[in-house]
């Protein structure tokens, strides 16, 4: 029973059995849930190809899917290339999947998709520029990726000061890195604003910032039963996680401490963009998915005991249950 977790965590057989059991369960999302998440920004130009995948049921459900599962793939290699865990693990990309598949809101086309392409990698950019003095360029490539995303998503921007913390955390902070990172955002809109500016489409170029403001604290009653019940979830395994890891993060290495704060801010972060901004709910709650996919493989990865072993299946159990309740009640 105590070697469950650990059995489970290297088997490789478990990526397989678990990509195929997400595809199950996105299926009967498919077949069950006929309803979409409107479009956070319908001013955006760049989002009108978007709509239109979204309306294609077969189409939107399987691109998402593969994104998840390139996702889970790239949670579980940054994992491994930053040494996050004392020894190589699946549990990362288990994790993610389990969270990603047991929330039928996510599984179809939304900003959340374009969260998970374009967040991953610059996390990954982010760790590497850890203690580099001339990590300009990393400061450029973070800025880029979140600048593309906000073409997506406009409030992707909103963690573009959450990055510049993380530079800071990782010990590369300079002006350069704030220059660097300020070019790479701009970047891509200069782009966008160049072709809107060629098409005669100005105006609608700067109506997409006007989804940058509104934030109220009861915004997290306007979401569904299931959807709360599902943050209910997260929030807490949250909780129990970074408040675990402020406790025992001393013990690790530094450059893993570093990585770890940035973690649990982000984690803290997008929790609380969740509850006031519940209109763009699916990208924030997938940056808060990333993050937990590390702080909660790393408790079961340190503290393997009969206790552990049970929590490991209640989690799992409770995220299928809110899913199944999720299903029936839609």
């Amino acid at each position: 029973m105590i070697t469950l977790i650990k059995d489970i965590s290297r088997n490789r057989l478990s990526i397989p059995v678990a990509i195929l059991l997400s595809l199950v369960l996105s299926g009967l999302t498919f077949w069950f849930v006929s309803h979409l998440l409107p479009s956070a920004q319908p001013d955006n130009s760049v989002w009108i190809p978007i709509e239109s995948l979204k309306e294609n049921l077969h189409r939107g459900v399987i691109v998402n899917f593969l994104v998840a599962i390139a996702g889970s793939w790239g949670i579980f290699k940054l994992n491994e290339a930053f040494s996050l865990s004392h020894y190589r693990t699946y549990l990362p990309f288990l994790f993610y999947l389990l969270l990603q598949v047991t929330n039928p809101s996510l599984q179809f086309i939304s900003e959340g998709t374009f969260t998970m392409l374009l967040g991953i990698p610059a996390l990954a950019v982010l760790f590497t520029s850890y203690q580099r003095e001339t990590a300009s360029g990393e400061g450029f490539r973070v800025g880029i990726l979140l600048g593309i995303l906000s073409i997506f998503w406009s409030k992707g921007l909103l963690y573009a000061p959450l990055f510049l913390i993380g530079f800071w955390l990782m010990r590369s902070w300079n002006l350069k890195i704030f220059t660097g990172a300020l070019l790479g955002v701009i970047a891509p809109f200069w782009i966008q604003f160049s072709w809107m500016f060629f098409k005669g489409d100005s105006p609608l170029f700067f109506s997409q910032f006007e989804e940058l403001s509104g934030y109220a604290i009861t915004a997290i009653t306007a979401i569904g039963l299931p959807m709360k019940i599902n943050l209910g979830l997260t929030f807490l395994l949250a909780t129990i996680t970074g408040s675990y890891l402020l406790v025992t993060n001393f013990r690790e290495k530094v450059r893993t401490q570093a990585y770890y704060n940035f973690l649990i801010l982000l984690s803290i972060y997008s929790a609380a963009l969740c509850i006031v901004d519940s209109k763009n709910i699916t990208g924030h709650l997938t940056w808060l998915y990333i993050s937990e996919a590390f702080l909660i493989s790393n408790i079961f990865i340190k503290v393997q005991t009969k206790l552990t072993t049970f929590l490991f299946l209640l989690i799992i159990g409770a995220y299928l249950t809110a899913y199944v309740f999720n299903l029936w009640i839609n």
